[in-house]
């Protein structure tokens, strides 16, 4: 499997569609915002977390998860001093810490 998934990036199959040409294009942080607000959206519409049972707590908080990997992730491209003094406060409230991530 590995080794068919690195022929794959090589040969550059993941973007001979238009969608892939496309995103390929746009620029980096565009597709970091995209990527943020969906994630950001499907935890958002989680609801109340008193009144979730116990399995859909269980996915929105690996939903939230992915959103704070994401947001790491995509820590390279906040650039400014409010910016990146914004961003480390959003991985701080998604870590549930007052220091650094986990």
């Amino acid at each position: 499997m590995i080794i068919d998934f690195a022929e794959w990036i090589s040969m550059k199959d993941w973007r001979s569609d238009k969608k892939g040409a496309a995103l390929l294009a746009s620029p980096a942080k565009s597709f970091a915002s995209t990527v943020l607000d969906k994630l950001w959206k499907r935890v958002t519409r989680g609801g109340n977390l008193v009144d979730l049972d116990d399995d859909t707590r269980h996915q929105l908080r690996i939903t939230a998860k992915k959103l704070r990997y994401a947001a790491e992730f995509f820590s390279p491209l906040c650039m400014g001093k409010a910016e990146t003094k914004r961003h480390k406060r959003f991985i701080r409230a998604m870590g549930g810490t007052s220091g650094s991530t986990r």
